[in-house]
């Protein structure tokens, strides 16, 4: 009986927080181009295929949530959390 073996890379995001009623942190892993999210409902998304400049574009936004907006229109994301 053979076992196929599936090698997972574990990754840890350091996540800032910002100010925002909804947001509670965000982060980005340069390898593999991921935005995460946290929510204050402790939900985590991860936003897929983010440049850097398109993920500072969110940080410094003048309204986190409304900038979240926007780049969820521009990105493919999934809830991982």
């Amino acid at each position: 009986m053979s076992k196929e073996v599936q090698q997972t890379k574990l990754v840890f995001i350091e996540l800032e927080n910002v100010v925002s009623s909804n947001v509670r942190s965000i982060g980005y892993d340069k390898e593999s181009r991921t935005a995460f999210v946290k929510f204050y409902s402790n939900a985590i998304y991860a936003y897929e295929d983010v440049s850097f400049e398109s993920f500072t574009t969110l940080r410094c936004a003048h309204s986190v949530g409304k900038a979240l907006n926007m780049f969820k229109e521009q990105h493919s994301y999934k809830q991982i959390k």
